[in-house]
């Protein structure tokens, strides 16, 4: 009998919960998922499959929260964490068979969050508690006279997807209780107030309010330049998404600001039909990367060190410029490089030219 109630003492509780937590991070770094180190994982936190989940360094994951990730054999969902994430008390995040969800560096959430579907959220984002996000939504107008739940079902035997991902891109923060509607693209660096009901597009660096939710004012006007370079923080806005240009990211190389690339970057530079361009960047090592630009791929081999190396466009390539990656850039120019991950990459500047 005194040994049953030796472990009901504080301190016994303590060491297995200390032990508990141990085996919880072996599990995680025994190879059914791809995890990285250094995970502290909470009391009670569920994750029920480690297919298909991605893991970066640091992660934190509160009390309670579940992880779910649809294991569907022919259609695995995935989920992927990135470095230093910190996911709240009791949240509800996870994807379903065939979607993707994903959290950029450094963002964190809140508690009693329900992030679930095909979402996608960029890097330094702050979410606060009780948000609400899902890809999903109901079909309520394939045969409107029948139950909505059984137009459901008639969904997924016609293969009609009711559902839209939702993407919110890198350095937003969104309020509490905020809920974000299936199929919007919340622009980088916006703000969404308490309680507001996103339920269309919002326009990077706006602060938007409300049920529905419309933008009241903006954290700086989004007009970019032509000219962007590293050391110009104020240019930073238009390096647009996978520039790492974080202050504890930057770095100098022989007296240099640059900022380093990751494997797929798009920079966003001002209006006008230009057709030539001058691009400053470093490579650890020689490597080949492509710039798309007006919906042009052009392929550039890069030397190891610095690499001053001219762009241009085709006369013909003007006249059928492609619709913008986004309806944010309508007229813009934008440029997206590709590289491999594994050989370093930074950014010095880069400027357009007319013709």
């Amino acid at each position: 009998m005194k040994r049953c109630l030796l472990f009901f003492h504080p301190v016994l509780r303590s060491i297995a919960r200390y032990f508990i937590s141990l085996w919880n991070c072996s599990v995680l770094s025994a190879g059914w998922g791809k995890i990285s180190g250094g995970a502290l994982i909470g009391s009670g936190v569920k994750i029920p499959s480690l297919k298909g989940l991605e893991i970066g360094t640091g992660l934190r994951i509160g009390d309670g929260t579940s992880l779910l990730v649809d294991g569907h054999r022919e259609s695995p969902a995935q989920v992927k964490f990135g470095n230093h994430v910190k996911l709240g008390d009791r949240c509800w995040i996870g994807a379903g068979a065939g979607e993707r969800f994903s959290i950029g560096d450094y963002s964190s959430t809140h508690g009693h969050c329900y992030l679930f579907g095909d979402i996608s959220i960029g890097r330094y984002c702050l979410l606060s508690a009780n948000i609400f996000i899902s890809s999903g939504d109901h079909h309520f107008s394939l045969q409107p006279e029948l139950y909505i739940r059984d137009q459901d079902v008639l969904g997924r035997q016609q293969e009609k997807s009711s559902g839209r991902p939702v993407v919110i891109e890198d350095d937003c923060w969104i309020g509490w209780g905020a809920v974000l509607k299936s199929g919007i693209t919340v622009g980088k660096g916006s703000i969404i107030g308490a309680n507001s009901v996103v339920g269309q597009d919002i326009p990077p660096y706006s602060i938007a309010v409300g049920a529905p939710a419309k933008v009241i004012k903006k954290r700086l006007e989004f007009s970019p330049p032509v000219l962007l370079e590293a050391a110009q923080s104020a240019h930073y806005p238009y390096l647009y998404r996978g520039f790492l240009h974080g202050q504890n990211e930057t770095r100098r190389i022989e007296d240099h600001l640059v900022v380093p690339m990751s494997e797929s970057s798009l920079a966003v530079l001002g209006k006008g039909d230009f057709s030539r361009g001058q691009i400053s960047l470093w490579s650890d090592r020689e490597q080949n990367i492509d710039v798309t630009w007006s919906g042009r791929r052009l392929s550039l081999s890069l030397s190891a060190g610095w690499n001053e190396t001219e762009i241009r466009l085709e006369a013909g390539d003007l006249s059928e410029r492609p619709t913008s990656p986004s309806a944010f850039f309508e007229g813009l120019n934008v440029l997206e490089f590709r590289h491999s991950s594994k050989i370093p990459l930074y950014f010095k500047r880069i400027e357009i030219f007319q013709r």
